[in-house]
């Protein structure tokens, strides 16, 4: 990925959300706690949640997160 091209392991990105549109304040701040509460749980929200799985991003369902809930996934 791009992300790994670029960055050093451990800056890598594992989950991405990708939004329509940023939750903002007032003065144009991100509402982080939203995402913060969301997580990468896939059903919290309308946007699709990507994992680093493999090299690639690939959009998550209901078992891999299950399965990184459980810690059967390495990162």
């Amino acid at each position: 990925t791009y992300a790994a091209d670029h960055l050093p392991a451990y800056a890598v990105p594992r989950f991405l959300r990708l939004g329509t549109s940023a939750s903002v304040t007032e003065t144009f701040k991100h509402k982080k706690q939203d995402l913060v509460r969301d997580g990468y749980d896939p059903r919290s929200s309308n946007d699709p949640v990507f994992v680093l799985s493999v090299g690639r991003y690939r959009q998550m369902n209901d078992a891999q997160y299950a399965t990184i809930r459980t810690g059967g996934a390495r990162f």
